[in-house]
């Protein structure tokens, strides 16, 4: 892959050309140069487009995938394609397939696959077999197959004594535990978040203090334990404020949430659309300003797209019965830029969907400075467009944002293959 790059603006705040437009030449997998009006070379592709920034690749920390076992929702293929399209260079699968991602082979059948995708596919390891929250899953047997996240995805592990095992025998291990944040008792049949609107809809609700009361006990039992906790996806001003006060305490936790969270309120449920049907639930403008507010100062340290693929046989239906979940990777991106335009500067996004999800991964990033391997990603932050779900690459149709116009577009991605345009 030979590539230049003319007057791209950096937007890599560990680069010593962040925030300047420079030229970049790309040989061999790596960059080889960065300076301005490089000499242009016979033969050799070269990129130039108004506004084009140039970042760390995105990493996307909760995708769902349907294969093995529900390819008709999403397969790694076709996920791959969405993730060219959103400017996503790595996405991190939950475990949540048939059978679960809950051993070594399983493992070692995901991560066997990226030699033939375009796009990294780190699987996360189920913390308890099956994903049944009874049993301990063999984390050390997955983490020697090269992985060092782990999760149930969206099911709580209900036993506390079970949680505090597992977070004291990832500590041994320097392994990372990502923990869904529910109290299902409290939860049970809900469709929407309880408040207002769903006790004017006569709908079921799932309860700010579900999520609440299952970060502070996961906090207690860390601050027990030691060792590092994240909480995927936050969505109430309450568990902001837990998690902030927590990291005060130097607890080693994190957190994200996702940009649907930033955008919609559990007012749109009052169409009764499955589309807006999501675990966890929307909730309320005052929940939405605690999570910017979270982003903007650092107690919310990563955006992810929570990408749940849901076939039309099982989202088409009223909405007691439909699934949760929402595609979003095509989006991601823009859902975010949109999201957070007026609270955070584009140097801090990208701290939040590359920089520090990669951090928690444990992966080396590369900078964007000579030498180092292509791993980026390409987008016109101001650019303005709106989605078409008949045009996607995903394999399932259940997003809210088809005619949603976004601020923000991906370009493409650049990988020691190829560039790749969205």
């Amino acid at each position: 892959m030979i590539l230049i790059l003319r007057h791209v603006t950096v937007i890599d705040p560990r680069s010593p050309h962040h925030l300047k437009k420079k030229d970049i030449y790309f040989s061999e997998g790596r960059i080889k140069q960065i300076g301005e009006n490089l000499a242009s070379v016979p033969g050799i592709r070269e990129v130039s487009e108004e506004n084009l920034c140039i970042s760390p690749g995105f990493t996307d920390f909760q995708v769902t995938i349907g294969e093995p076992g529900r390819e008709m929702c999403e397969t790694l293929d076709s996920a791959s394609q969405c993730a060219i399209r959103g400017g996503i260079t790595t996405l991190c699968m939950l475990p949540s397939t048939q059978p679960p991602i809950d051993n070594r082979t399983q493992v070692e059948f995901i991560v066997g696959r990226n030699a033939s995708l375009p796009v990294t596919i780190y699987p996360l390891g189920a913390l308890t077999v099956g994903r049944e929250g009874k049993e301990m899953a063999e984390l050390l047997d997955m983490a020697e197959a090269g992985i060092t996240v782990f999760t149930d995805g969206k099911r709580n592990i209900e036993n506390p004594k079970l949680f505090e095992l597992i977070l004291q025998y990832a500590k041994n291990r320097n392994l990372l535990v990502v923990h869904h944040a529910d109290t299902p008792k409290l939860t049970q049949h809900g469709i929407m978040h309880e408040g207002d609107v769903s006790t004017r809809l006569g709908l079921k609700g799932f309860p700010a203090i579900a999520e609440e009361m299952a970060i502070q006990r996961d906090l207690y039992i860390l601050e027990y334990t030691g060792g590092r906790l994240h909480i995927p996806i936050i969505t109430t001003w309450g568990s902001v404020e837990l998690i902030r006060k927590a990291k005060l305490k130097g607890l080693q936790v994190t957190c994200g949430t996702a940009p649907q969270y930033l955008l919609f309120t559990d007012d749109t449920l009052e169409s009764f659309d499955p589309l807006f049907k999501v675990n966890p639930p929307y909730r309320n403008q005052k929940d939405i300003e605690a999570l910017l507010q979270g982003l903007s100062d650092g107690t919310i340290d990563v955006l992810c797209s929570d990408h749940t693929p849901v076939d039309d046989e099982h989202k088409n239906h009223e909405l007691e019965h439909a699934e949760f979940g929402i595609t979003n990777l095509e989006t991601f991106f823009a859902a975010a830029r949109t999201a957070t335009n007026s609270n955070i500067d584009l140097t801090t996004l990208v701290e939040k969907i590359s920089i520090n999800p990669s951090r928690l991964l444990g992966i080396n990033l590369p900078i964007v400075r000579e030498g180092e391997p292509a791993n980026f990603t390409l987008y016109h932050p101001h650019a303005s467009w709106t989605f078409d779900v008949n045009l996607t690459a995903s394999l399932s149709k259940n997003t809210p944002f088809h005619q949603y116009t976004f601020k923000g577009k991906p370009y493409g991605i650049i990988t020691t293959q190829q560039l790749y345009l969205s």
